[in-house]
């Protein structure tokens, strides 16, 4: 046959970026051949690169085993468990009392970190969708129907469901 798509001397690089820009393009203009497609996935992601998506609001975190997390604030710095994700990627998390009391403190004295996190009804949560570097991809995560968390130590793993509608 005539064409071809990646060539053999392609890296294994260049064809993700390849890959990624086709299911951009196809993202951007709404899934027009798969629409209706239902997809189970499952999506490790590495503490690097969570802490690399948190940095525009200078927040760290360390994953532990068995979905607990370390959150780091400057010289703050504590620990929760992970309870839960929703499909518009709001992390719920567990905590201290003593962690939602300093958290509101944090939250009194950096006003512009209420946009990404806020403490009601004993938890915290983080809205991972709205965070410059994780917004820019909404165009993907929007088709989330369903997301389970949990965690290995160093990485988080998101068991996803997706309705491209």
């Amino acid at each position: 046959m005539g064409g071809r798509g990646l060539s053999d001397r392609t890296s294994c690089g260049d064809r993700s970026r390849s890959a990624l820009s086709v299911i951009e393009k196809e993202a951007l203009a709404g899934f027009p051949r798969i629409r209706g497609a239902r997809v189970h996935a499952t999506v490790p992601i590495s503490q690097e690169i969570l802490n690399y998506l948190l940095r525009t609001i200078q927040i760290g975190v360390k994953i532990e085993e068995h979905n607990r997390v370390l959150i780091s604030f400057r010289m703050f710095r504590a620990a929760a468990e992970i309870v839960g994700v929703t499909p518009d990627l709001v992390v719920v998390l567990s905590t201290s009392w003593v962690l939602r009391t300093t958290l509101r403190a944090v939250l009194a004295w950096k006003p512009s970190l209420q946009a990404y996190m806020a403490e009601k009804d004993g938890f915290v949560y983080v809205f991972c969708g709205l965070i410059p570097a994780v917004r820019r991809y909404e165009y993907l995560w929007q088709h989330l129907t369903e997301v389970r968390a949990r965690t290995q130590a160093g990485r988080l793993i998101l068991d996803l469901d997706i309705h491209v509608r």
